[in-house]
């Protein structure tokens, strides 16, 4: 399952959700974020999972959390940058 969510006074909130296929083992997958004027864009393999719409913050901090459901969890070359 893949998430957007936001952290706001230490109360995390799911801003929106989406059941995905869980990858081969040892098979790479991009997980890309996008984030436009209030809308939040989640892609996987190039394609639009889902989009959000949240006015919070008009900046701050990204970050991923894997969560190791009892296997061997790798992220690997994670990149952040503002356009």
């Amino acid at each position: 399952r893949l998430y957007i969510a936001k952290v706001v006074n230490g109360m995390t909130t799911i801003l929106g959700q989406s059941n995905v296929y869980n990858p081969a083992k040892d098979n790479f997958f991009r997980l890309e974020g996008q984030a436009s004027g209030n809308n939040l864009t989640l892609l996987l393999d190039g394609k639009k999972i889902f989009t959000v719409t949240d006015k919070t913050f008009a900046s701050g901090q990204v970050g991923i959390l894997v969560y190791p459901g009892g296997f061997k969890q790798k992220v690997d070359d994670f990149e952040a940058t503002a356009k």
